[in-house]
């Protein structure tokens, strides 16, 4: 349990470190054709020879906040005279979650934000966000722009690299000591992004 502790905080502190540097997020939809990893074994696996609708991170937005002003201002870290000691900042609060998502199986391009890790150092939680590389002096984004996702198995990965979640989404809200979630995927699949 110690291991698996002082190996999430080294992946956090490397996170926190290259995160000032400020990375954007992905807006592209490269490599999003309908031949794409979530067509492979995995996709299928988990949703029974269903194919998986593809979402754009506006699609978790319930329709009356899409075209809300406010979604991810540019934001810049706010260090202030404590530098890196400065708190983190509060998580952004706009928006509300897409009631239609509720169980429907999609698949969603992101970044993985570690939560937990297994024995063998592999992610076994993560956080699932529309763009990397923010340190805690960025806000989170809203709650109805993060997923709580179990994998279905552990997974290793690499941080600011972009992969998809592949699964059912449910409308679960869930805090955690990173951000609260409006949204969870259990059993997902998580592929790179190509």
């Amino acid at each position: 349990m110690k291991s698996t502790r002082v190996a999430i905080a080294l992946l956090f502190a490397s996170a926190l470190v290259a995160g000032c540097g400020g990375a954007s997020p992905d807006g592209g939809r490269e490599g999003a054709a309908a031949s794409g990893p979530a067509a492979g074994p995995a996709a299928a696996a988990a949703g029974d020879g269903e194919r998986a609708r593809e979402l754009e991170w506006d699609d978790l937005l319930a329709p009356e906040y899409r075209d809300d002003p406010l979604q991810f201002p540019e934001m810049q870290p706010e260090h202030g005279a404590l530098g890196e000691a400065a708190p983190a900042a509060p998580q952004l609060v706009f928006g509300g979650p897409n009631p239609e998502l509720q169980g429907r199986f999609v698949r969603l391009p992101g970044f993985v934000v570690p939560l937990g890790l297994d024995e063998r150092g592999r992610v076994k939680e993560f956080l699932f966000a529309p763009y990397a590389g923010a340190c805690i002096h960025v806000p989170a984004p809203p709650p109805a722009q993060i997923v709580h996702v179990t994998p279905a198995a552990p997974i290793e990965t690499r941080l600011f690299e972009p992969y998809w979640i592949v699964g059912r989404m449910e409308l679960v809200e869930s805090a955690t000591a990173l951000a609260t979630t409006s949204y969870r995927m259990r059993g997902a699949a998580v592929l790179p992004y190509r």
